[in-house]
C-alpha cells in the first residue's frame, strides 16, 4: 500500500486552506451509490449523481484529488 507521501503535491494541495482530515468509517453508512476512489473521475461521478438526487458515499484511502 502506498503512503500519502508517495504522491506528488498538486496545485490544490499547495493552495488549499485548512485541509480536512476525516476519520476512518467505524459504522454503517446508508447511501444509494458508493463511489470508490476520490480521483477526478470519482469526484465527478459523485458530484453528478448527487446533483441528480442520489445519496452518495465517496470512499478514498489516501487524499482527494
Amino acid at each position: 500500500m502506498q503512503s500519502i507521501s508517495d504522491y506528488p503535491d498538486s496545485y490544490y494541495v499547495a493552495t488549499a486552506k485548512g485541509l480536512i482530515s476525516y476519520p476512518p468509517l467505524t459504522e454503517s453508512v446508508k447511501a444509494d451509490v458508493c463511489v470508490i476512489g476520490g480521483g477526478f473521475t470519482g469526484l465527478l461521478s459523485a458530484l453528478n449523481l448527487a446533483e441528480k438526487g442520489y445519496k452518495v458515499a465517496l470512499l478514498e484511502a489516501h487524499k482527494i484529488g
